[in-house]
């Protein structure tokens, strides 16, 4: 929860030059994940895309190698498999 507007917190995300924001392309492209992220080491990845299983498991197959050591995959609004 935040008490900023929308508007102020995407701008703030855009400003920050420690974000850099990919949109407008296929994420679970295995050749576009590899050409843009190819030896990047993240501390923290988090998936909010389609929420389909396939894309989640697709995310962990890809992102999981750009992880450092130490670092955090999020998965988030899984559906129940019931």
């Amino acid at each position: 929860m935040d008490i900023l507007s929308l508007c102020s917190v995407l701008d703030k995300l855009i400003e920050d030059y420690q974000v850099v924001l990919h949109t407008k392309a296929n994420a679970y492209n295995p050749q576009l994940v590899q050409e843009r992220f190819g030896q990047l080491k993240s501390k923290f990845m988090l998936d909010d895309d389609l929420h389909t299983l396939q894309s989640m498991k697709s995310f962990i197959q890809l992102y999981s190698l750009l992880l450092k050591e130490d670092g955090i995959l999020i998965v988030e609004n899984y559906q129940s498999m019931d």
